[in-house]
């Protein structure tokens, strides 16, 4: 017997974690893994309301569409970068996902999504996933969708005319502890967000690379690190934010920070640089005390996007080969985050 893959243990140390009624179905398009599915959309079409995909590394599955209510769950990103990420450290990289009536619930985790997410549903959670795409906009959220949660993912649209989220009327969404930025040119009006005047929006704890526009829209703007761009348009107000360049005012709790080089490590990882480094201003400046930016709050962001409540393999040695009688000797190292 020959192991090809560390992550059919992976998946069975995890099945041990799911709920039983719950089916994980594991999709690999890398030959001679022996995966069920090659494509997430095969894997979907075949996977009941409540069922895990569990997506193994490889360059691209090709694009989704999400008509039940499913745990899509990738490896997570820059895994090489980090400590204590995965044995592989391949991310598992998708195209475009959108989801429609009946994906209500579904989560999103642990992706490299190469292209962009189109919302059509309430109650969805993207969480720890890296998009990185050039397009016009990476998240857009349809009108008359409630609570979309978009929490801890690295977003970065590299298109000179693109957008980051856009939130459209009559939506709601929460946003917490994400990098986001768009490409900028100098004068641009180009949006990390957008939200139009019928939306409702709570923006938490990032660190923003690019524009804030709301059209007049009911939002909460706190604890925020803002880069360049503007603000305009809140119907709301802005509290204990930190801009480089008076953006959010001096009232509420906010501060002008010009150096951005006092505020972040600006080393290590590419989402690792984005920590605040010793006597930043940022820390203790949000509301309550806790620090601003994304790695603050009660949902801090996680580096490389491990997703949570199973356990990872970060070290696996293995002779690769056993027989019947004398079996596999394997030495690995996991652990479990939230």
């Amino acid at each position: 017997m020959k192991i090809r893959n560390y992550f059919i243990i992976l998946i069975a140390m995890a099945i041990i974690w799911m709920p039983t009624q719950a089916a994980v179905l594991r999709v690999n398009n890398i030959p001679g893994t022996g995966a069920a599915y090659t494509t997430l959309q095969a894997a979907h079409d075949a996977a009941s309301a409540g069922d895990t995909l569990a997506i193994d590394a490889s360059l691209t599955y090709g694009n989704l569409t999400v008509n039940k209510q499913l745990v899509i769950m990738g490896p997570g990103y820059f895994l090489g970068q980090n400590p204590e990420t995965q044995a592989n450290i391949s991310p598992a990289g998708v195209g475009i996902i959108t989801l429609n009536s009946g994906s209500e619930s579904t989560i999103i985790t642990g992706l490299w999504i190469k292209s962009y997410i189109t919302v059509n549903a309430s109650n969805i959670i993207i969480k720890r996933n890296l998009i990185q795409a050039s397009t016009s906009y990476l998240i857009t959220i349809n009108g008359s969708v409630s609570n979309t949660v978009i929490k801890q993912n690295y977003l970065y649209n590299t298109y000179s005319n693109g957008h980051g989220i856009n939130i459209s009327s009559n939506s709601q969404a929460t946003i917490n502890n994400n990098y986001i930025r768009i490409y900028r040119t100098t004068g641009s009006s180009f949006n990390a967000i957008y939200s139009t005047s019928t939306s409702a929006v709570t923006i938490e704890n990032n660190v923003i690379e690019g524009s804030l526009s709301f059209d007049n829209a009911s939002a909460s703007v706190t604890n925020n690190i803002l880069i360049d761009g503007t603000v305009s348009g809140l119907n709301g107000g802005y509290t204990n934010n930190i801009a480089n360049d008076g953006q959010f005012g001096s009232a509420d709790g906010n501060q002008t920070v010009a150096d951005m080089t006092t505020v972040f490590m600006y080393s290590g990882s590419t989402d690792g640089q984005w920590q605040l480094k010793t006597a930043s201003p940022a820390i203790g400046a949000g509301v309550g005390g806790i620090d601003c930016g994304m790695f603050g709050g009660a949902a801090p962001y996680v580096l490389s996007g491990i997703p949570g409540q199973i356990p990872t393999i970060y070290y696996l040695q293995t002779t690769g080969e056993g027989t019947e009688s004398a079996g596999l000797q394997i030495h690995l190292k996991a652990k479990v985050r939230d």
